[in-house]
């Protein structure tokens, strides 16, 4: 029983927005996502996120995001997975480990030099699959900020 991944389209935004409301939710967040929303940043061109989707018997069982970012101090370009999750009932049987494969091919391709993941403190699983997948832990030294923009107007 092997996913099948492929980049997300049109037809996948339906099965994808509860998975999105699933990882929020994981998280303690309210999810605020929409279809539009995800036309919005997972479709077209040149996606603010490419996202995967993994299917089982057309089923969708998963998905992983991926946003651009860099070290402009260095000249290199990355990426960060901002998002993989597989259902509750599927985990541990490789689709994340398919995904994130996914995910590397999609960065390289890219030109992406290095792919970066956050995860939450106490998500030790997690901790132990980014691991065993060959990621190098590394604990943010300096304090971030955040400053919520407004939409431009017009």
């Amino acid at each position: 029983m092997s996913p099948i991944i492929t980049r997300v389209q049109q037809a996948d935004l339906p099965d994808l927005l509860p998975l999105v409301a699933a990882l929020a939710a994981f998280h303690g967040d309210t999810p605020r996502a929409d279809l539009a929303a995800l036309r919005r940043d997972m479709l077209g061109r040149s996606p603010w996120m490419p996202s995967y989707v993994a299917r089982i018997d057309g089923r969708a069982v998963g998905y992983a995001s991926l946003l651009r970012t860099g070290q402009l101090q260095y000249g290199v370009r990355g990426m960060d997975l901002h998002h993989l999750y597989v259902v509750d009932d599927l985990r541990g049987q490789g689709i994340g480990a398919a995904l994130l494969e996914a995910a590397c091919r999609a960065a390289r391709r890219f030109g992406a030099a290095y792919l970066v993941v956050g995860t939450d403190p106490d998500n030790h699983a997690a901790h132990r699959f980014y691991t065993a997948q060959g990621f190098a832990r590394r604990d943010p030294a300096a304090p971030r900020f955040v400053q919520r923009l407004q939409a431009p107007e017009g």
